[in-house]
């Protein structure tokens, strides 16, 4: 039995770039935080897109 992986590769680069969103907007009281957070949500949701659409065209 094979062990999938929860996130790919590009859903990880999202989550990443939403925390470090969160970083800058909680500690440091930047304000352009929630551009970089929001950034990383359309990045995640894109890739997340890539993912099923493979998905469903293998079938």
């Amino acid at each position: 039995m094979r062990l999938k992986k929860i996130l790919t590769d590009g859903q990880w680069i999202g989550v990443f770039i939403m925390t470090s969103g969160l970083i800058c907007e909680t500690i440091l009281h930047a304000d352009w935080g929630w551009l970089i957070f929001t950034s990383g949500s359309l990045y995640f949701t894109l890739a997340t897109k890539i993912k099923y659409y493979r998905k469903m065209r293998k079938k």
